[in-house]
């Protein structure tokens, strides 16, 4: 198989969506949409294009806002410097990171899925 890594922020985000609306695990969700974060902020920045992050957050407050997004992710991801670490997690960072990702998404394929779409036009779990 072959894809772009477009394509896998594409599935990435929409398999998080679909495991969301299923009400799936918490966590396996973050860490897809954490995924597709990556990708898309590398793909944004190849092509010379603002994040909604960039956009919307004064630059000296970005590397805070960033380590506090990523940090759920680094914590599912790592655990050679703090094995024995816990975290609080709070889905509703999730959320917020899908709304990111499928506005970044947007401007970088030039539309979005169906799937972010449903998303956006949905209310989120309380």
């Amino acid at each position: 198989m072959r894809i772009t890594k477009l394509d896998a922020a594409h599935r990435q985000i929409d398999s998080a969506i679909a495991l969301y609306f299923d009400e799936g695990d918490e966590i396996s969700i973050h860490t897809l949409v954490g995924a597709a974060h990556i990708l898309i902020t590398d793909l944004s920045s190849a092509a010379n294009q603002e994040t909604l992050i960039q956009r919307y957050i004064r630059p000296e407050r970005r590397r805070e806002f960033e380590g506090a997004i990523r940090a759920p992710q680094n914590f599912l991801k790592h655990a050679d410097k703090d094995p024995h670490a816990a975290l609080d997690f709070d889905p509703h960072v999730t959320e917020l990171l899908l709304l990111i990702e499928i506005e970044t998404f947007r401007a970088l394929a030039g539309g979005i899925t169906d799937a972010m779409n449903v998303f956006l036009t949905s209310s989120v779990r309380s």
